[in-house]
């Protein structure tokens, strides 16, 4: 099964067939997922308003909600991202000293 068909699989039980038939909602859930988010700026590209009325984006954006991806601002996923490099840095580090302190002779 690939990773489209897994996400038309969860899609299925959404009222609006829409959902699960629109590539760019596919695409969206697909970031989505692998990130854990989605900016506003990310969500007004793939969901232009000559394509879709508040009430698709608004159904779009509550599935998303449901499946646990969070709509931010920049603002926020500037935070996320240096969140996650912070934590990245920390492991690293940590690492290095293991390796730095691995080198010295170990006392009996």
């Amino acid at each position: 099964m690939t990773t489209n068909d897994k996400i038309s699989d969860d899609l299925m039980g959404v009222d609006e067939q829409f959902i699960a038939e629109d590539p760019n909602v596919l695409a969206l859930v697909k970031i989505g997922r692998s990130r854990g988010y989605l900016t506003y700026e990310e969500l007004n590209e793939m969901l232009p308003t000559a394509n879709y009325d508040s009430e698709k984006t608004s159904t779009i954006v509550t599935y998303l909600s449901d499946l646990d991806i969070k709509i931010v601002n920049i603002d926020e996923e500037e935070a996320i991202l240096l969140d996650s490099k912070e934590e990245e840095g920390s492991i690293v580090v940590d690492s290095e000293i293991a390796e730095s302190h691995a080198d010295e002779p170990k006392g009996d």
